[in-house]
């Protein structure tokens, strides 16, 4: 059997941090930076496709960022079952130890 510890702080801290991350990352429009490249490839037929390729980019951006936010969700909805599973512990071996005149 293996054992493991769970740190629900640090779930939340990685939760938070990610969330930050996909918000940074949203933020990051492709436009400028596709327009920039497109302006050093004039007349190209590069330049020309580089509208849809930061509408590609932007939308791939927005779902990984989606997928991130649905994970620092499970994160956090970890840290808040192992915080419920701990408390319920706790309470047993309070019970316990009361039912077995182990004190208060």
């Amino acid at each position: 059997m293996s054992t493991y510890q769970v740190e629900p702080d640090e779930l939340r801290t990685t939760a938070s941090d990610l969330r930050s991350a996909a918000t940074d990352a949203r933020d990051a429009d492709a436009a400028d930076a596709v327009a920039t490249l497109a302006g050093a490839l004039p007349g190209s037929s590069t330049a020309s496709v580089m509208p849809e390729l930061a509408t590609a980019w932007d939308e791939g951006i927005r779902a990984w960022a989606s997928s991130v936010g649905d994970f620092a969700d499970g994160l956090d909805a970890a840290a808040a079952d192992a915080e419920a599973a701990d408390a319920r512990a706790q309470a047993f071996q309070k019970w316990l130890q009361t039912f077995l005149g182990g004190g208060s």
